[in-house]
């Protein structure tokens, strides 16, 4: 079945550096380099390109183009599946991007401009359909407004809440390993087989959502959609049950290179946790958080009420902001999760890895001349 070609393009965010992922290679493109070349589609791209709006409202001049290599898709819903699975992993490296080596983002930071799901919009525009053919300029799952029409004057405004176009590095591995697993989880039926890769992709799901910047997306729904996400990851929908799946993950990694660097630290302390019957137990400072983080999600469900935002524990590392804390567990607890699934440490920077490949390599050269 020979589909109609599409362009994809991410209009609103840069990579400091080619990335590849799957069949798929993500390349920063110039409109004017585009033109220098005489073949349609690149000049194509241009025009596309040029119809975005910066959240100036000023025209788009590059834009991060993602090209496909390898066979073809037998079918349109074969494209879309994969095509999703992408987007999803996009949107997951891009969020990731906002924070340094050792998961911290740097929010007290006067010149950090953090990537929102917004900044990680796809835009996919047929390759006949360059020259203006009709676009949709509003959409959503209720209604939409079909705009545009055989005309090269069609503009399309930057998302309400996109705020800026940053540059971002890309995490290769962490990339890969969430596009390979949200093909596993979207591609054969669900069964027990593909059990912990749906959850993975149902967690970065919520957890893109969380970062929804619109206005009318409150931080109360933030909350809610980070609690959702934890909850998807640990396959449990008590909180009595999450908590301790979750709690063992974060145990087990622990001891894995980089592993000293995730937020779960001191388990050996211990806070007292009173619940709502009055009964009192003996938590882990993870628990503790984790059940207070439920709490103010059930409050704001079933009471209506806006969350207090900060969690206020004296030696544990969870205290803070109840958001951030919360974006951070959430990274982190995927993270760990992928790597179990792929037998790959995620935990470890690319940096990281690139030392202790040289490490290595001097201990090869140490044993070979030890041999002779």
């Amino acid at each position: 079945m020979t589909l109609r070609p599409e362009i994809y393009l991410y209009p609103y965010f840069r990579i400091s550096e080619p990335v590849s992922c799957g069949a798929w290679n993500l390349n920063l493109r110039e409109t004017k380099r585009l033109r220098r070349n005489t073949n349609p589609k690149s000049n194509g791209i241009a025009r596309v390109i040029e119809r975005h709006l910066d959240p100036k409202g000023k025209v788009l001049h590059s834009a991060v183009v993602a090209t496909r290599t390898g066979p073809g898709w037998d079918d349109v819903e074969a494209r879309r599946t994969e095509v999703d699975a992408f987007h999803s992993a996009v949107s997951f490296a891009v969020l990731n991007a906002n924070a340094d080596d050792r998961y911290r983002i740097p929010w007290d930071s006067g010149l950090f401009e953090p990537a929102t799901s917004e900044t990680a919009i796809i835009s996919v525009t047929p390759e006949d359909a360059v020259h203006g053919d009709a676009s949709l300029l509003r959409r959503g799952p209720i209604n939409s407004h079909l705009v545009g029409g055989a005309t090269g004057h069609l503009k399309l405004p930057a998302p309400e809440g996109l705020i800026s176009i940053p540059i971002l590095t890309l995490d290769a591995r962490l990339l890969e390993a969430t596009f390979r697993n949200a093909m596993a989880a979207t591609t054969p039926e669900p069964s027990d087989a593909n059990k912990i890769e749906r959850e993975i992709y149902a967690a970065i799901h919520w957890y893109s959502r969380a970062w929804e910047n619109s206005p009318l997306h409150t931080m109360p729904d933030v909350i809610v959609q980070l609690k959702t996400s934890l909850e998807a990851l640990s396959g449990r929908d008590k909180t009595k049950d999450s908590v301790k799946v979750l709690g063992e993950l974060y145990a087990a990694a622990v001891a894995a290179p980089g592993g000293e660097a995730l937020l779960w630290q001191n388990e050996g302390t211990r806070f007292e946790r009173t619940d709502r019957n009055g009964k009192t137990y003996d938590v882990t400072t993870f628990e503790h958080w984790f059940w207070n983080f439920a709490e103010t999600r059930n409050k704001i469900v079933h009471d209506t009420l806006d969350p207090e935002m900060e969690y206020v524990m004296e030696g544990s590392p969870f205290a803070g902001n109840i958001f951030r804390v919360a974006d951070r567990v959430c990274r982190e607890l995927i993270r760990i999760n992928l790597s179990r699934l792929e037998r790959d440490n995620l935990l470890m920077s690319e940096s990281a890895l690139q030392i202790q490949a040289v490490f290595k390599e001097i201990g090869g050269i140490e044993q070979q001349s030890e041999d002779h």
